[in-house]
Parts: C-alpha cells; structure tokens; sequence
C-alpha cells in the first residue's frame, strides 16, 4: 500500500468518597404505591423496581440537581439531543434568557464578563494544574493554566468510552462527574458517593446518551476502549488561542520546550501510561495528544476537535486535507475535494 494513501485511512479513526448525610430525598425513592420506600443502596440487577427507582434519581441529579452552586446543572452544558452545545446554540439561549446559567463563571470571555467566546466557538475556561515536571517559561512560579476547551459530547461516551474528557485526564465516570460540579457548577453541597453512582449509572443506561438503538444494546457487552491522537490542531490553532511556552523535564533529565495553545494529555498527572509490555514514553511525548472520539452520530455533534475550530464536518475534512499536505509524515498528499465530499458523506451515514 502507498503509504501517503494509507496514511489517509486515519481519517476514519478519528473523527472523533465524598460521602456525608445528606437528608431529604436523596438515598430514597417513593414508588407509586403511597406509603413505600425504595433504598437506593439497591441492587438494580436484582429489582426492576430498584433499577427504575435508580435511574429516576439518576436524572434528576443530572437534568435538576444544582448542589448549591451557580444554578448549572450537568444538562445546562450537556444537551439532551447532541450531549454538548454549538455556538449556534449558545447564541440562541443568550438572546432567549441572558441569566441561562451557561453564562455564568467559566462561560464569560474573562471567568466575570463577556460571552463573546462562547457564542462564536462554544468553549469554556477550565484550570488545568501544572505537574510538577512542568513549568512556563514566562512564570515559573505559576502552578496552573487557563486552557479554553469545548464541552465534550456525552453521546456514545460514558457507557462505551474509557476515556473521558478531550485530554482523557478523568480515570472514571464518578471523578468526572465530581469535579464537573466542583469546576463548572461552584457547589456549596457536596455530592455523596451514592449521588455520583447513581449519575454515573444514568450516563451508562439512558437512551438520550446512545445515538442509536443498536449502540445501546452494544453497551451492554462492554466498553472497547480509546486512543490519543495528535492532527495539528493546535499547531494550527485556527480560532487563536492564547500560546504557552511549557518546559518539561523527563524522567531522564532531558529538558523539552513546548509551545501551544494546549498540551493535552501533557499535563495528565500521573502522565499517561503505556500499554502493557509496552515502555512508556516521557511525559513532553503526549504534547498536543488527544482522545480520538467515536465517530457515531457524528453528525450530531459539532462544533469538533478539543477546541471547537471545526464547526462542521466539511470543515473538518478540509482540516484533514491541511494536515495530510504539511505533516511530516504525509507531506505533499492531496485530500482532494471530491475525498472530502465522499469522507462527510460517509460520516453523516453513522448513526
């Protein structure tokens, strides 16, 4: 096989116990025979009626339950049709309802005001730590980044994903969950572990996070995993996200210079591990790395990539075409445009 046509097939890979009382209804249901009280400490494997009980409270604490914060809750960025908000949308509930609780904290341009950001690409700010192997060369003395990253899409993830947000520094679904209501929601009640199953378990069981009914059913047989990648995005930065000059020092001593918009998996801490048998690379190897989404209902998920510069597949496609022409090691191969007419055809095809 050519190996500059070969190298084209990576397009289709791509693309995409914090517990205290808590007093009230949480840890109990009512059924709907008056006077009956379903614990849901349960076991929904054993009871249907546990099951059911389970995933109602599930949803709510998803779609309502705001833990004394800022009035987000996990829906206000996480849509029930695509699991993720476009800018189109963002403008519409701007102009709908100025107070939405999207436009709040680390929605505004400077985390006080502002909504120009994410009505034009959909980002939000999010605080990365910096590990300890890792400095900025303008600040040494600065222990974190403000990185603007898009909402991930919840379509097809919690159940059938291993690895979750775009730098895939989140190890589970409950911890995920966690410091979105600690990051994003500012609670001033913490979440039980109880109250994070039971939302972990909604992810993984509900129709509205599956884009089909055969994806669904899929689940059941467990996740297949995921993998990192790196296409340019951030070496082209085309919305003109603010740069960072990183310097990281490797397990070895060698020093490495990184300069970005984002780092990625760079900054997981611990950093990434390797497979099985496998060495594991030092940290500056996962510079600009990260997840490679499922593809299902693809169609439905825009804007793309981890800082929302592609706002539809065309545009993704013509990204592919920029990266093939100038990579290293696909240089000077022409996607033309008929390709990218057949590969977003193709796309919209997946459901």
């Amino acid at each position: 096989m050519d190996v500059k046509r070969g190298a084209a097939a990576v397009v289709c890979a791509f693309l995409f116990a914090i517990a205290w009382p808590n007093p009230g209804a949480i840890g109990k249901e009512t059924r709907s025979s008056p006077g009956h009280q379903i614990d849901l400490n349960c076991n929904p494997a054993v009871s249907d009626a546990c099951a059911k009980a389970r995933l109602k409270e599930g949803r709510r604490l998803f779609d309502v339950e705001k833990f004394g914060g800022n009035g987000r809750t996990c829906r206000t960025c996480h849509s029930n049709r695509t699991g993720t908000f476009s800018p189109e949308e963002a403008f519409a509930r701007l102009i709908e309802d100025p107070s939405d609780a999207l436009f709040v904290h680390d929605g505004l341009d400077d985390g006080v005001s502002g909504t120009t950001r994410i009505t034009q690409h959909a980002t939000v700010r999010i605080e990365i730590p910096l590990p300890p192997d890792v400095i900025l060369a303008d600040d040494p003395t600065r222990r974190s980044v403000i990185l603007n990253r898009g909402t991930p899409t919840t379509l097809n993830t919690p159940a059938l994903d291993l690895m979750l947000m775009y730098d895939t520094r989140e190890p589970n679904l409950e911890l995920q969950a966690f410091n979105a209501i600690h990051g994003h929601a500012q609670n001033t009640r913490e979440p039980t572990a109880l109250e994070l199953n039971l939302i972990k378990e909604f992810q993984q069981t509900d129709s509205r996070f599956f884009s089909s009914e055969a994806l669904q059913a899929f689940a059941n047989g467990g996740p297949p995993g995921g993998r990192r990648g790196g296409i340019g995005i951030d070496e082209r930065n085309l919305i003109g996200n603010p740069l960072y000059t990183f310097i990281v020092t490797n397990p070895d001593g060698t020093v490495v210079v990184v300069t970005t918009p984002d780092p990625g998996a760079m900054l997981n801490d611990p950093p990434p591990s390797a497979p099985p048998g496998v060495p594991t690379p030092p940290r500056s190897f996962f510079a600009n790395l990260f997840k490679i989404p499922t593809l299902w209902g693809v169609k439905d998920t825009a804007p793309y990539f981890h800082d929302n510069s592609a706002k539809t597949l065309e545009d993704v496609a013509e990204h592919y075409a920029f990266f093939f022409l100038t990579s290293p090691s696909t240089r000077g191969f022409i996607f033309t445009e008929q390709d990218q007419a057949d590969m977003v055809a193709f796309l919209k095809l997946l459901r």
